[in-house]
C-alpha cells in the first residue's frame, strides 16, 4: 500500500505539472500516452530510489515490484484510451454541454475553416456567423443586428475572428458590443496566433512577446550538458565494438583512413570539425562539397551500408563528448552549403542558437536525407527554429525516443 501511494502521488503531481488533466489535453490521446508512459517511469524510479533510502528495498519482491510496473503501466495506459473513447462518444452525441458563441469574422468563411473547427474543438458551438463589411456604416448596421439578435438567443459569448490587418477595428466593434453583458474573445489568424502564443511579460501598461527565443540559460545549459554526457558515453561505450568492425571493413574495401574530418558550424556559428566513419572514395571540405544522392558512385558497399543504418554518424559522439555537438539539436551541415542556405532561407542561421546534433526534430519528423530542392531544406529549417523556440529536457527525451523507431528507414544515402 505504501508504495503504491508513493507512485500515485509522484504520478499525479508529474501530471499535473505537465498539465495534462487539463480538458484541453484529455483528448489528445498521442501526448497522453507518451506522457503518462513518462511519468511512470519516473515515478517508479523515485518510488525505488525512496525505499532504498528509507532502507526497506530489501522486504519487497522484485518479482511483485516488476509485475506491478507492468500491469500499472498497461492499467494508466488503457484508461486514458477508454476516457478519450468515453470523452468523443458523448461529444458526438451531445451529452457535454458545450457553450454557445457566436462568431464575427472580417475573414471570408472559407479562408477561416481552420479557426471555426479550432472553436469546436474547445467546446464551442458556433450558433450564428457573421461576416462584418469594411465600410463604417455597414459594419455599425451590422454589429446592431449582432446585438438584437444575441438578446434573444441563449448566447454565452462573442468571437472576434479577425487578421492582422484588421486589427486596427478591434476597439471599434469593442466599443459598439459593450452594452452586452457576454465575453467578448479575439480568435486571430495563424500569423497572429503564433506570436501571442510566445511568452510574454509585463512592462508598465505594455506586453514584451518574445517573438525569438534567446540562447539557453545557465540551468537549462547544465541539464542538457548532462543528458549529453550520459547519453554519449554510455552509447560509445555500447557501439565500440561495432565502429572497430565497421573500421576494420571500411580499410579492407578501399584505400584511405577510416574516419574523417569535416568542417561544420557550431553554437554561434563557429567552426569545429566533424568526425564521420568514411563511406566515400573521396572525402570533401570547404566551398566545394556535395550532398549524397541515391546511387551515388561516390558512395562504397560497405559505407552504403553504414549510411543506412546511420552508424557513419556514430563517431560524432566524440564530439559530444568534446562539448562541440549535443546528443539533440539541428543537423550540422557543410561548411558550403550553410554558406549557399544562409543566403536563400529566413531564419537559417537561428539554427546557431543552439549547439548541433546528432539527431534533431526536424530529422525524426521525416525531414532526412538529400535536399535537391531548397523547399525541402526549408521544411528542415522550420522544424529546427520550431526545437530551438521549443527546447526542454522532456522534448530531447522524446526525440531520443523517437530516433529509436523512426531513423533506421531508408531516406540516407
Amino acid at each position: 500500500m505504501a508504495v503504491s501511494v508513493m507512485l500515485a502521488l509522484f504520478f499525479t503531481a508529474l501530471m499535473r505539472i505537465w498539465g495534462l488533466y487539463d480538458p484541453r489535453n484529455i483528448l489528445t490521446i498521442e501526448k497522453q500516452i507518451r506522457s503518462a508512459i513518462l511519468a511512470w517511469s519516473i515515478s517508479l524510479g523515485l518510488t525505488l530510489a525512496l525505499l532504498f533510502l528509507l532502507k526497506t528495498s530489501a522486504e519487497l519482491s522484485r518479482g511483485a515490484l516488476l509485475v506491478f510496473a507492468a500491469l500499472g503501466l498497461s492499467v494508466v495506459v488503457g484508461h486514458r484510451l477508454v476516457w478519450r473513447f468515453a470523452l468523443k462518444r458523448a461529444h458526438a452525441h451531445g451529452a457535454i454541454r458545450r457553450k454557445r458563441g457566436i462568431v464575427l469574422s472580417s475573414v471570408p468563411w472559407p479562408e477561416a475553416s481552420g479557426q471555426i473547427a479550432a472553436l469546436n474543438y474547445a467546446g464551442i458551438e458556433v450558433t450564428e456567423r457573421v461576416f462584418l463589411p469594411v465600410e463604417p456604416a455597414e459594419r455599425a448596421e451590422a454589429l446592431r443586428k449582432v446585438i438584437a439578435s444575441t438578446r434573444q438567443d441563449c448566447v454565452e459569448e462573442i468571437i472576434l475572428l479577425m487578421s492582422t490587418v484588421d486589427l486596427p477595428k478591434i476597439e471599434a466593434v469593442m466599443e459598439a458590443l459593450r452594452p452586452l453583458p457576454l465575453p467578448i474573445r479575439l480568435l486571430p489568424d495563424a500569423t497572429l496566433s503564433r506570436i501571442a502564443l510566445q511568452p510574454s511579460r509585463a512592462a508598465a501598461r505594455f506586453a514584451l512577446i518574445d517573438l525569438t527565443r534567446g540562447p539557453l540559460g545557465a540551468g537549462e545549459l547544465g541539464l542538457k550538458r548532462a543528458l549529453d554526457l550520459v547519453v554519449a558515453s554510455a552509447a560509445l561505450l555500447a557501439a565500440a565494438p561495432l565502429l572497430v568492425l565497421a573500421m576494420a571493413a571500411i580499410r579492407l574495401e578501399s584505400p584511405g583512413p577510416a574516419l574523417f574530418r569535416q568542417s561544420r558550424r557550431g553554437f554561434n556559428g563557429r567552426s569545429f570539425k566533424i568526425l564521420k566513419l568514411r563511406t566515400m572514395t573521396c572525402m570533401e571540405d570547404g566551398d566545394g562539397v556535395a550532398q549524397a544522392q541515391r546511387h551515388d558512385p561516390r558512395v562504397t558497399r560497405v559505407g552504403a551500408w553504414l549510411r543506412r543504418t546511420s552508424i557513419d554518424e556514430l563517431p560524432q559522439l566524440w564530439n559530444v563528448l568534446r562539448g562541440e555537438m549535443s546528443v539533440v539539436g539541428p543537423r550540422p551541415h557543410a561548411v558550403a552549403h550553410d554558406s549557399f542556405y544562409d543566403s536563400v532561407i529566413e531564419n537559417y542561421a537561428f539554427r546557431h542558437h543552439v549547439k548541433p546534433g546528432l539527431t534533431g526534430w526536424a530529422q525524426v519528423s521525416g525531414h532526412r536525407g538529400e535536399t535537391p530542392l531548397v523547399a525541402m531544406m526549408a521544411a528542415r529549417v522550420d522544424h529546427d527554429v520550431w526545437y530551438v523556440n521549443n527546447w526542454s529536457l522532456l522534448l530531447d527525451l522524446r526525440i531520443l525516443m523517437l530516433t529509436c523507431t523512426r531513423l533506421l528507414g531508408r531516406m540516407a544515402y
